[in-house]
């Protein structure tokens, strides 16, 4: 690109032979037509125009987002963008004056003849200019006041001032020279503002570093969270987690040392080595599994597989009662105060904290209840209620931690225990049974709230903020890259906002004080179902993107857990009621508080009213399919007697809070698909 201070003449040969004064005053002349002069500055000015709105944009962008300060990448970003504006109009400028030179010299100072260059040949009084090639008479043009008088008298053709008027040059040198000074103006107004908005982001830089720095204290803040959530009376009695830790940990250990030989044991001939795994859940439905959806070559395959892994698991439960890792177990249930351990890494963040011992608590959870299973089998109760205890035991030690993560894998084996104890009610042979394991969901109600996770969340949150901005190369990475924590935003860089630090502490505060509010409601006080992130629009911060926590999903796991909770524990009352008088009630009223039953335990949740109840003839005449709202494309609906294996329908409104009488389908989440006019059957047969 040519700079604006180049003689832009020197670019054509033909001009070399004159004086800068001659050659510049033929440019002007050049240049001087309405319609070149018309083209060359809206092309000039549309250029820039085209460049800089970007820029502009960016600006209006970020001023739209409610931002507390202009970002490092704002400032390069514009100055970068402005820079190339003009640039890139200078360019087509120059271009287009030196396209229209070249086409007055090829038309007016060239011959048309044999193309010999003219410029300085001596004009006749007609205006008539021999060409001393080929002799061909050219017809000069004085439009632009070419034709002058040499120092002889003589005139010729050639580059001329226009007019040498001094008092119109000395007009242009002034011009001139305020342009040039405007220009320079300009240029250091913006290194100026640009050098003072840099210095002053890199300040609020240090400053927020500093105050990143002093505010860190993860460690002793979750300690607390965590002492907070112990039962009343339980300062005094010893720290149970490092006893968790190691129960769930030696069994993951010999499990890892026993599955291979185990495996061999029991491998059947044709089943491969991929499809033999430790997997409990085989045993928690003992009849045969549907193979419907199998391949027709693969049925028996796939029935060898699962006899093999049934073995396998019955294999690993009794070699884990012979060397003692069951019995272990049993120390979770005389656990009364749990306080894990948080600590930071060196270097790192909370969000750095690992938590293995989740998926060997949930291994456990269902070596559990696979247990539960076979002691009803063996019509062995005491072995049924412990290994019942033990996993409520183990899910409210995991609630008492401060991670979002934790409570959801306690909601998951809570489920679990409440999902065995329903599939196994009507084989439990007598009343007091069902009344010792009332008595242990009884005295394993869920104590710690989900507000208490929340905090936990917005802990972590504050001190990946803290750790975040206490680093100032972290700060100016993410604001050049768009990077948050090695990920990337999914942001333009240019478009990312980082904010300062106060900012993004109080947006983290603000975010877990909105999911407390909304989550301490239940579905039936909300006015709206809460969104699976909790948020109506994503945030603008890049940080509060990658930390915001799932608390809408979250809520739904919670009410999904009492709602299962609850219904379990009205389904061991019904229970208990036909065994003492040979039929269930006719309704839920009849209930009462009897056999221990809490008049709260017979709300839906998601109604704020009883459950739905009603008693099931089971003859050919009940057995009828209850329809579903016409036009729609639904899942296989169900009938009564094929919803449940009970003499009752027991049921909640779901998510839709519309009572549908018990319509109830199969693959089909009614608790968790809002609008889905179905209800969710507790004590269905699936």
């Amino acid at each position: 690109m040519r700079l604006v201070t180049r003689k832009i003449w020197r670019a054509f040969p033909e001009l070399d032979r004159f004086d800068d004064k001659h050659a510049s005053a033929f440019v002007r002349a050049a240049g001087r037509s309405l319609w070149a002069l018309t083209v060359r500055w809206v092309a000039t000015l549309g250029t820039g125009l085209v460049l800089i709105v970007p820029a502009l944009a960016l600006a209006i962008s970020l001023g739209g987002r409610g931002g507390t300060g202009i970002t490092l990448a704002w400032v390069l970003g514009f100055c970068v963008l402005s820079l190339v504006a003009f640039g890139s109009a200078m360019l087509v400028r120059d271009t287009l004056l030196r396209r229209r030179v070249r086409r007055v010299i090829a038309l007016r100072g060239t011959c048309i003849n044999c193309r010999y260059v003219l410029l300085g040949m001596p004009v006749g009084a007609d205006l008539k200019i021999h060409c001393p090639e080929c002799g061909f008479v050219t017809t000069a043009d004085p439009a632009m006041n070419e034709l002058v008088m040499d120092a002889g008298g003589q005139v010729t053709y050639r580059p001329a001032q226009g007019a040498d008027d001094p008092v119109r040059a000395a007009r242009r040198a002034r011009r001139r020279l305020r342009w040039r000074r405007g220009l320079l103006s300009g240029v250091v107004g913006l290194v100026m503002v640009a050098g003072g908005t840099l210095l002053t982001i890199y300040l609020q830089m240090l400053i927020d570093a500093r105050a990143a720095r002093a505010a860190r204290n993860f460690d002793k803040d979750a300690a607390a969270l965590m002492a907070s959530a112990q039962p009343a009376g339980s300062e005094a009695a010893p720290n149970g987690w490092p006893v968790f830790l190691q129960v769930i940990y030696d069994v993951r250990e010999r499990e890892s040392m026993e599955t291979a030989a185990l495996a061999k044991s029991v491998q059947f001939a044709g089943v491969r080595d991929n499809e033999l795994y430790l997997d409990y859940s085989v045993l928690f439905a003992p009849e045969l599994r549907d193979y419907s959806q199998t391949s027709e070559f693969r049925v028996e395959e796939r029935r060898a597989a699962d006899d093999a892994r049934r073995k396998l698991a019955m294999a690993m439960i009794e070699r884990l009662r012979t060397t003692g890792e069951l019995a272990k177990l049993d120390q979770l249930r005389t656990i009364t105060r749990v306080e894990g351990d948080m600590v930071v890494p060196p270097g790192g963040n909370a969000i750095n904290v690992m938590l293995p011992h989740l998926a060997a608590a949930r291994n456990v959870a269902r070596l559990s209840a696979a247990r539960m299973g076979l002691a009803l089998a063996a019509k062995d109760k005491a072995e049924y209620l412990a290994a019942l205890d033990q996993n409520l035991a183990m899910a409210r030690i995991l609630e008492t931690q401060p991670t979002l993560i934790s409570l959801l894998v306690a909601f998951a084996i809570d489920s679990l225990g409440a999902g065995r104890v329903r599939a196994h009610l009507m084989s439990i042979p007598d009343e007091g049974w069902i009344k010792d394991v009332q008595g242990v969901l009884e005295a394993r109600r869920p104590r710690v709230g989900l507000s208490h996770a929340l905090d936990g969340d917005r802990l972590i949150s504050r001190d990946v903020v803290e750790w975040f901005f206490s680093d100032t190369t972290r700060v100016r990475t993410a604001m050049l890259t768009g990077k948050v924590l090695g990920v990337n935003s999914r942001n333009n860089p240019l478009l990312a906002r980082i904010g300062r630090y106060r900012e993004n502490i109080e947006a983290v505060d603000a975010y877990v004080a909105r999911g407390k509010a909304e989550t301490e409601k239940w579905p039936f006080e909300r006015a709206k179902p809460i969104a699976s992130d909790g948020q109506e629009e994503p945030p603008s911060l890049m940080l509060m993107k990658m930390l915001a926590g799932a608390y809408g999903s979250a809520a739904r796991s919670r009410d999904q857990r009492e709602t299962e909770l609850r219904g379990t524990r009205v389904m061991l009352t019904l229970e208990r009621f036909k065994r003492r008088t040979g039929a269930y009630p006719a309704g839920l009223i009849e209930l009462g508080t009897a056999d221990g039953l809490v008049v709260g335990d017979l709300i839906d949740p998601y109604s704020g009213l009883a459950f739905g109840y009603r008693r099931l003839d089971r003859t050919a005449a009940e057995a009828k399919v209850t329809r579903g709202p016409s036009g729609r494309s639904l899942p296989r609906l169900l009938s009564d007697v094929e919803a449940t294996r009970y003499d009752y329908l027991l049921w909640s409104v779901g998510a839709d809070r519309t009572d549908n009488a018990g319509t109830h389908a199969t693959s089909f989440g009614a608790l968790r698909t809002d609008g889905a006019n179905f209800d969710h059957v507790i004590n269905n047969a699936e």
